[in-house]
């Protein structure tokens, strides 16, 4: 089977976006067998279109409904969070 890391939610500038591209292209070059997934959209999705790995899968926006059973399918959930006054004091709500 499969590892499956999963990023759903607002690809926006409080994400850090470039820091999940980074992660996703250089994982694949250690393990392939590692596989990413992200569900979502936002002003930084462009980033993401530019992914040529196989071990990557940008699904954009999804129903609400559909998300349980995309994190029942999955092993590890991401939030990489960019630097800032605001990030400081957020903690994001899929962590919980």
């Amino acid at each position: 089977e499969e590892f499956t890391c999963v990023f759903h939610g607002n690809l926006g500038y409080l994400q850090n976006i470039s820091l999940l591209k980074m992660v996703i292209e250089k994982t694949y070059l250690k393990d392939p067998a590692i596989r990413f997934v992200v569900a979502g959209h936002g002003p930084q999705e462009h980033l993401l279109h530019s992914i040529q790995t196989p071990n990557f899968q940008f699904l954009g926006e999804v129903k609400n409904a559909q998300i349980p059973d995309l994190l029942l399918r999955s092993h590890l959930g991401l939030s990489f969070r960019d630097e800032g006054a605001y990030s400081d004091i957020a903690f994001p709500v899929k962590i919980f």
